[in-house]
Formats: structure tokens, sequence, C-alpha cells
């Protein structure tokens, strides 16, 4: 990963020591993560930073993480989400991956199988980035808007408010 950019990655997860656990090892793999315990955290997280891929866990306070799979599926369609829970019954798989998960693993996560799904998410997600898109990108961090063809468009604090709504 030294030669591309820094990936942005969400560790979503109620358990403190659990959370604080993926944190290091993403980081340690040169990840910029960022730890958060719910679906609106993650939802405040969004609004302020770029976020590449999602490791969400399903059993969360509020609203659960299908809920907030399937709602990151539909405002970010290029985000990567890795769930990574509990369930293990077949029908809570297929509840997965039909909510948006790319990747459904269950705990205790074996760390070596954990970190290839995130190297081969990764290896898509920069062949992806070469494509272009026919998408517009709104980086509210940033306070900008990118077209399809590349443009960048700068907003001000309103625009990009009127945008996420």
């Amino acid at each position: 990963m030294n030669s591309l950019k820094k990936l942005s990655i969400a560790v979503v997860e109620d358990y403190p020591i659990q959370r604080k656990e993926l944190e290091l090892l993403l980081e340690l793999e040169g990840f910029e993560v960022f730890g958060v315990d719910s679906g609106q955290a993650l939802n405040l997280l969004l609004a302020r930073v770029y976020i590449d891929l999602v490791v969400l866990d399903l059993n969360l306070p509020d609203e659960d993480g299908l809920s907030i799979a399937a709602r990151l599926r539909k405002a970010y369609p290029e985000i990567r989400i890795i769930m990574l829970t509990g369930r293990v019954r077949g029908v809570d798989k297929v509840e997965g991956y039909d909510a948006g998960a790319d990747i459904y693993m269950t705990k205790p996560q074996r760390r070596p199988e954990f970190l290839a799904a995130i190297r081969s998410l990764t290896r898509r997600m920069v062949n992806e980035k070469d494509r272009p898109s026919s998408l517009w990108r709104l980086l509210p961090q940033e306070l900008t808007i990118t077209s399809p063809q590349g443009d960048v468009i700068p907003l001000s604090h309103r625009q990009v408010e009127l945008l996420k709504q």
C-alpha cells in the first residue's frame, strides 16, 4: 500500500475492547482508522470524513447493522462493507449480503483471513478508481463535489447541507 492513497476504514463496534483491537490491527497495516460505536456515530463521522471501507458489527445499540448496511449501500454505493458479527446462521449471512455486505465474517475472526479480506477489497477498490465513474461524489469535509468527469466544484457549507438532505 505504500504507493497508494492511504485507505480510510471505519470500525463500527459497540464493545470498546474489540473496537480498539481492530483499530490497532488496521493501523499497524497502514490504514487510516476511525472507530465508532453506533450507526449515529457513523453518520457523524461520514459527514466529516471520506470513508473507503466499513467494518460493521450487526448487534449495535439503536440501529441494527443490517439497516446501517442497507442505508450505506444506497447513500454511498462505492463504500465497501465487511460485516463482522457473532451471527453465524446461514440465514444471517444471506440477510447480510442482501443488505449490502461485500464480505460477511463471523467472530472471532482469524486475523490472517480478516486482513486478506481487506486486501482483496482494497485491490478491487484501487481498480475501480481507475475506471471512469458515472456518479457525482460529495466530499462534505472538503466542501467539494466531483463530477463523473473528475471536475471538482467548490461548495459553500449551506450547499453541502442541502445536498446531504
